[in-house]
């Protein structure tokens, strides 16, 4: 085939190619606010969670600490934790979801990389420890910096003892994690539909049907490259 033949077929791949560069360019500036969706609660992970005492901003309170399951739209089933110690979760009931990147809330790309690199997986033989510790340390990340849990508005408990395994592994993933961020999570903010007020915000790992979605940079390489093929394809069509 003569390469004159060639150049409508060229022609029409480098449209194809640019389209989907593109497409993937405007994809990756809308990541940061995700489109709001519907997510239910559907309660703590019992392999990793436990009830602990803990002292929250002024008020002492046995907590349920851990894994959350949840799912969104149907179609997402997921794990995610609290990132608000202060509000109550509705379980069972359908909640507003406004989805949106880990840096819009208090350091959230820490608590992300936490979540992201050490999640316990439920099978280890003190997961509930762990799935509890993290939840805790979250807490501490998000409302108080990650100051440890003497001061602040989550502290451990002063009338009734925090459990000791809880309270060491949750200083410890303070101590692990500290300097340590990435954008790959998400925050649920959440208003529930039933009673239109707001409901726990949560936190999890940014992953669709139990797959990694790639950074944002992944989705730049990606374009990039796309537009240095559009490049050569143009240059080798000049070039004959």
């Amino acid at each position: 085939m003569e390469i004159k033949t060639l150049r409508p077929h060229i022609t029409n791949f480098q449209s194809r190619l640019r389209a989907l560069s593109l497409t993937l360019v405007m994809f990756w500036c809308a990541t940061p606010n995700l489109s709001a969706t519907v997510m239910v609660a559907n309660g703590l992970d019992p392999a990793r969670s436990t009830d602990i005492y803990i002292w929250t901003n002024g008020i002492e309170q046995l907590a349920a600490s851990g894994v959350m399951s949840i799912t969104v739209d149907n179609t997402w089933n997921r794990f995610a934790f609290c990132a608000d110690a202060f509000t109550d979760i509705f379980f069972g009931n359908n909640n507003s979801s406004g989805l949106v990147g880990v840096d819009q809330i208090a350091n959230g790309g820490w608590a992300a990389y936490l979540i992201g690199n050490y999640m316990p997986i439920g099978t280890e033989p003190n997961a509930a420890v762990l799935g509890s510790a993290m939840q805790l340390a979250l807490w501490d990340i998000i409302h108080d910096g990650g100051d440890g849990f003497d001061a602040g508005l989550i502290r451990k408990g002063q009338a009734n003892v925090t459990d000791a395994n809880v309270l060491a592994a949750a200083i410890n993933f303070e101590n692990v994690t500290r300097f340590q961020s990435t954008l790959n999570g998400i925050v649920y903010v959440n208003v529930d539909l039933g009673l239109g007020v707001p409901s726990q915000t949560l936190i999890g790992p940014l992953s669709f049907d139990g797959g990694p979605v790639p950074e944002p940079e992944t989705y730049v390489l990606v374009g990039a490259g796309l537009l240095a093929l559009l490049t050569g394809a143009k240059r080798l069509r000049l070039s004959n």
